[in-house]
Parts: C-alpha cells; sequence; structure tokens
C-alpha cells in the first residue's frame, strides 16, 4: 500500500487499535514536516506518540545547541559537543519477549492517495509538472521534455535554435 503517512496512519490506528507510535528523530526538514504532521494525526487518535535519537548517542537537537548553533559536520565535532551533554547511559537490556501484536491486516476501506506534489513543494520555483505528465506526445511512456515537465528548454538546444 502506498500513501502518504498522514493518510495512512490515522486509518491504521484505528484498524489496528494502536495505542502507540515509536520512531527514531529525522532532523531532515522534509522529515519534520513529515513528521509534525503524523505526531498531529496520533494526537488527534489518541496515540501515544515517542520520539528517540538514535543516529548518535545524543539528541542531534542537542548537539547542535553545544556547537553554538551550528550543524555537527565532522565526528570529532560531534564528540566535543556531546561531551558537553552528559556521559552516555548503558543500553537497556534486550527484551526477553515481545507480545502479540494481533491482527494487521489491510482490509479497511482504502482510497487512491491524493495527488499532491509533496510537502517540499513549497521550496520550488517552477510549476512542478512531472506527475501530470509522464508519457511522450503520442502516449508510448518515452522520457517527457523538459517543456512537458514545467521546465525551460535545456540551454543547448536553445543555443542550437539560433544558429
Amino acid at each position: 500500500m502506498r500513501k502518504a503517512p498522514k493518510t495512512l496512519f490515522p486509518k491504521l490506528f484505528k484498524a489496528w487499535e494502536i495505542t502507540h507510535l515509536v520512531f527514531e528523530k529525522d532532523t531532515a526538514a522534509y522529515a519534520r514536516d513529515r513528521d509534525a504532521e503524523v505526531i498531529k494525526a496520533a494526537e488527534e487518535a489518541g496515540v501515544e506518540v515517542i520520539v528517540r535519537s538514535g543516529r548518535t548517542l545524543w539528541d542531534s537537537d542537542e548537539l547542535v545547541e553545544k556547537n553554538n548553533g551550528k550543524p555537527t559536520m565532522t565526528f570529532s565535532q560531534v564528540q566535543a559537543a556531546g561531551a558537553k551533554l552528559c556521559k552516555i547511559s548503558r543500553p537497556i537490556p534486550a527484551p526477553t519477549s515481545i507480545s502479540d501484536p494481533g491482527a494487521t491486516n489491510l482490509d479497511f476501506e482504502q482510497q487512491l492517495p491524493e495527488q499532491t506534489l509533496g510537502f517540499n513543494s513549497g521550496s520550488r520555483n517552477h510549476g512542478d509538472k512531472s506527475f501530470a505528465k509522464i508519457s511522450g506526445p503520442n502516449g508510448d511512456f518515452a522520457v517527457p521534455t523538459m517543456e512537458e515537465l514545467g521546465f525551460p528548454a535545456a540551454q543547448h538546444l536553445i543555443e542550437a535554435e539560433r544558429q
């Protein structure tokens, strides 16, 4: 099933009777926007959300804060900023058992996903038409031209036409 998380998760929360959602924090701009939408949907469904850091031993936002507000770009920067945070905790023991999650089927009502340009559409500075036009002019599934995608023609073609 392919759907945007903000569309699919509310259905899964209900169908699977989800009580908790646990995921790893992602610091990319797209991921922060996506995660905020998922968190909102979870909270509206009464699902408790738990977000944990996982890419480093420390919280990525706290590392940036301890690195004078700048992203850590090298391992030595991570180590130096991390040393200002706290000692690294020992890992928790591995679970001895995992509960049966119950039925996790997908037989609830499904609809085709909404055709949108995605979370990063606001950062584009042109009219992206790649979703609307995926086949050639004869419907032969040829690679679309730049113009069909809403982009200006390639510069070398413009110069060739002038000659």
